[in-house]
This record gives structure tokens, C-alpha cells and sequence, in this order.
């Protein structure tokens, strides 16, 4: 089953009174934004970018983004690699990432999805990212996602904290999530002061 943690609940409720009230041209000053506006730089992007790509191994990829943010990361991949990109978020979160990726001439090539309607999307051979967003959904979607989608896509990156505090829930299964893949590489990190884990799962030997 597919569910939104009771945290970003709450936030998409906050981010959208944020764009009616100032307007959506104004995201960079949403309180939500500026928690993340630093850690979500290019800098941080690139090293992304790097870490993931050599994952992929077929010229024409697609990409499927869980918790994009504002878009940042899915312009990176769009201006650098021809790939297909899938973005999964709550609909506040989508409405500026289209804001975002608006102006240039790679938004025909973006499908935004919202969370709760994962289940449309064309998951066979895909390839799966996200950085400090899968963690943070509740054990419901981590079980669907593990039964569901991972056992059809190419590879997955995740990167994010050992457990989602905000809502109570209890620890993210990694060793349950290495079992979908046929190999995997998981190391400890420290992200942002907290214990965090780098996950890569593959279906390709």
C-alpha cells in the first residue's frame, strides 16, 4: 500500500499555503526550501550525478526520481544525459518542480507522479534515485516498493538516514531491501551529523 508519512503530510500542507499566499515565484523563500536550499546545491548534484551514472548501463535510460525537491537534481540529469525522467513526489512538491524545469526545453521529457499513483508508472528496466526521500515515507510504501517495483527495475541508489524519526517509525529494512537484487553494495555515512546509509542494488550481474 502506498501512504504519505504524517511529516510530509504536514510540510506539502505548509508548502502549498506557502505558494497561495506568496505565489509559486517566490518558492526560494518558503520556510520548507530553506531548510534543504544549502545541502540541495549543484555541488552536491554533481557528486550525485557521478556516483549514479555509472550504474546505468544503456544509452537511452529511465530515470525515476523519488522526492525530487524543487528540481534541481532532475535538470541535471536532463541537460547532461538523454534519458527519460519520472519524478514521484507529493503534489506541492510536483507543482515546483514544474515551476522550475518550465523554462527550459526539457520539460516535455519529465512525467510527474504523485506519490499515491506510483502504481501507473512503466517500471520494467527503470532505474531508481533518490537521495534523503524514500527513507522518509512509512513502512507501507517501503513494503510496496520492495514487492512491487524493485524486483522490476535495472538498479537503485538510495541514499538516506538509518530510520525516519519525525513520525515514530521504526528502522528502514536494508537487509530486506538487498534481497530484491541480485547484487548490492551498502555502506554507513554520516549525513548531516546523523548516521545514514548509501544503498546500490542491481538486477544486472
Amino acid at each position: 500500500m502506498l501512504t504519505i508519512s504524517k511529516t510530509w503530510e504536514k510540510w506539502g500542507k505548509s508548502i502549498d499555503d506557502q505558494i497561495n499566499l506568496l505565489g509559486i515565484n517566490r518558492w526560494r523563500e518558503f520556510p520548507e526550501i530553506i531548510k534543504t536550499i544549502e545541502f540541495n546545491n549543484k555541488t552536491h548534484y554533481y557528486k550525485y550525478f557521478d556516483t549514479y551514472m555509472p550504474m546505468i548501463n544503456t544509452e537511452s535510460p529511465h530515470i525515476i526520481e523519488f522526492g525530487a525537491g524543487f528540481g534541481g537534481m532532475s535538470e541535471l540529469f536532463l541537460t547532461i544525459a538523454e534519458v527519460r525522467l519520472t519524478n514521484i513526489d507529493i503534489d506541492p512538491m510536483l507543482k515546483l518542480q514544474k515551476h522550475y524545469l518550465a523554462n527550459n526545453k526539457y520539460l516535455g521529457r519529465v512525467q510527474f507522479i504523485p506519490t499515491l499513483k506510483a502504481d501507473s508508472i512503466q517500471w520494467d528496466q527503470s532505474y531508481f534515485f533518490s537521495t534523503f526521500a524514500f527513507t522518509e515515507t512509512t513502512p507501507e510504501t517501503w513494503e510496496h516498493y520492495i514487492q512491487n517495483f524493485f524486483p522490476k527495475v535495472s538498479a537503485v541508489y538510495i541514499l538516506g538516514s538509518k530510520g525516519w524519526g519525525e513520525d515514530n517509525l521504526p528502522e528502514f529494512n536494508w537487509d530486506k531491501l538487498s534481497s530484491v537484487f541480485k547484487r548490492t553494495k551498502v555502506e554507513e555515512k554520516i549525513l548531516g551529523g546523523v548516521p545514514g546509509i548509501e544503498f546500490f542494488g542491481y538486477n544486472f550481474i
